[in-house]
């Protein structure tokens, strides 16, 4: 791990926050941090990431999907343009994907150095989306700092320029390392309502089309390429 900055953890729940206090954001760092997969107490409206004590027995956890908290932030926070998740573990072809497909208006999506992304092109370039779509390519060492962002004060929703980063947004809440990621999927079949709101990486020519035109080329290329596990763009189509 880099000597000037260490993994911040931050859960589903805080995540979402972000499409109540910040809806102005045009920028969101998420680059080298852990996804604390959160639930919310139903009868207290609490998230169980933020009790000290074991729950009471009896009480219903209804768990917060990822998919609807980048879907919550897309439908929010319009005005988001880059996206930052890069060298990011929970980071997979679905979720680049997923933020692609609900933020219809980002220019920058980069994910360089994502371990757990099976399209390879997603994770070797950078996705900029302007007048001319352009990749480029990672250059940069192993001792850059990855995390370039401006601070802002706490009332982020009078701001119409704010970027988010790992140490910057005070609502991400930084969890003590004993508490475990919660897993229990007991609940699953429970709905969560949202806000209301192959080898070859050599890039394709894709001048002039939208962060999701991208990357679901570049999806739709490699499981053509013989991945197994990309059955689930079907349901996008």
């Amino acid at each position: 791990m880099d000597e000037h900055h260490s993994t911040i953890t931050v859960s589903t729940s805080s995540l979402l926050q972000i499409t109540q206090t910040c809806l102005h954001i045009t920028s969101l760092n998420l680059s080298d941090t852990c996804l604390l997969d959160d639930k919310m107490i139903l009868e207290t409206g609490e998230y169980a990431s933020t009790q000290r004590h074991t729950l009471e027995p009896g009480l219903t956890q209804i768990e917060i999907p990822i998919e609807e908290v980048i879907k919550a932030i897309g439908g929010g926070c319009k005005e988001l343009r880059e996206l930052e998740i890069r060298q990011t573990r929970w980071v997979t072809a679905q979720i680049i994907w997923l933020f692609a497909y609900y933020c219809p208006y980002l220019k920058r999506l980069d994910a360089r150095r994502s371990p757990n992304c099976i399209a390879r092109k997603l994770t070797t370039h950078e996705l900029i989306c302007s007048q001319h779509f352009t990749y480029q390519f990672e250059e940069s060492s192993d001792s850059e700092d990855y995390f370039p962002f401006q601070t802002h004060p706490n009332n982020h929703s009078n701001h119409n320029n704010e970027t988010i980063g790992p140490g910057s947004i005070t609502m991400l809440q930084v969890l003590p390392e004993e508490i475990p990621e919660i897993n229990n999927r007991s609940h699953q079949n429970t709905t969560w309502l949202a806000p209301v709101m192959t080898e070859d990486i050599s890039p394709p020519s894709l001048n002039g089309h939208s962060i999701k035109d991208i990357v679901y080329a570049i999806l739709t290329e490699t499981r053509n390429t013989g991945a197994n596990d990309l059955d689930w763009l079907d349901e996008y189509a």
